[in-house]
């Protein structure tokens, strides 16, 4: 997830600590980190397993599976503006005339 949301905001979120990046995605997308947002949520529960030593169950992985799928559906570029950036304009292949 923090490789994603660094690329998909354009910052190496990689190097960072939770709290930089929920800082950072504030100055890039302030509506992912407002109060009661997914994201944070996420990186909350994903901190306490991985820090805290907390325990989690398959339920509790499968949940965080969903929210990080729900989080990249929720913040996807366009389709378009993806295959742009890969392979240059999109462009539709012309209608046969059946000729």
């Amino acid at each position: 997830m923090r490789e994603y949301l660094g690329a998909r905001y354009g910052f190496d979120a990689l190097e960072m600590t939770t709290t930089e990046v929920l800082d950072e995605l504030k100055k890039r997308a302030e509506h992912l980190v407002t109060e009661g947002a997914e994201v944070p949520r996420f990186f909350a529960s994903c901190d306490l397993v991985k820090f805290a030593k907390a325990g989690s169950t398959e339920a509790a992985a499968l949940a965080a599976l969903d929210a990080a799928q729900a989080i990249v559906l929720s913040t996807a570029a366009p389709l378009e503006e993806a295959a742009q950036s890969i392979s240059g304009p999109v462009r539709l292949p012309r209608e046969s005339t059946g000729g």
